[in-house]
């Protein structure tokens, strides 16, 4: 019997995880390895960059559609709004067939964000101004994109 095991010939990680493993190995052991996860819900800056995150998925699936700018900007700060005081039917995670048509947990409201700035922590509103002030600069962009959140494939390295 091998008391030290032989080593791993693919080794498969997400952009998530490498990043927080190349930032803190600490943490990349807490959250990967152990699966531990904060009781609190996600920390100020993961929720303002998720909600960031949903109102630009939202604006550039509406322009690969075809709608205009307006409504298409419409659209995602509806959805920003959506998502900071969260969607009823679908905040339930545990919930696997939601009766608003929403993915489970795509719209799980801010617990740990306040609406304006506070000390070091960014107020929700901040966001959604500093994504109105994104689309203003950039009304006159042509540029559309191919796909928004869409996974193409996966590519795995393999061993020798």
């Amino acid at each position: 019997m091998d008391i030290i095991p032989s080593p791993k010939k693919n080794v498969i990680m997400d952009a998530t995880s490498l990043s927080s493993l190349m930032s803190c190995g600490r943490f990349y052991d807490i959250r990967f390895n152990h699966r531990l996860v904060s009781m609190k819900g996600k920390s100020n800056s993961l929720e303002v960059g998720s909600l960031i995150h949903k109102v630009f998925e939202v604006y550039y699936k509406h322009m690969i559609d075809g709608f205009p700018k307006v409504t298409a900007i419409g659209q995602a700060l509806t959805a920003g709004q959506l998502y900071v005081t969260g969607c009823p039917h679908c905040a339930d995670a545990s919930n696997p067939t939601p009766s608003c048509g929403h993915e489970p947990g795509e719209y799980p409201g801010m617990q740990n964000t306040a609406e304006h700035n506070e000390k070091w922590n960014v107020g929700w509103r901040f966001a959604l101004d500093t994504c109105t002030q994104y689309f203003e600069f950039y009304k006159n962009d042509a540029f559309i994109p191919l796909s928004v959140e869409q996974v193409k494939g996966e590519s795995a390295v393999r061993g020798r």
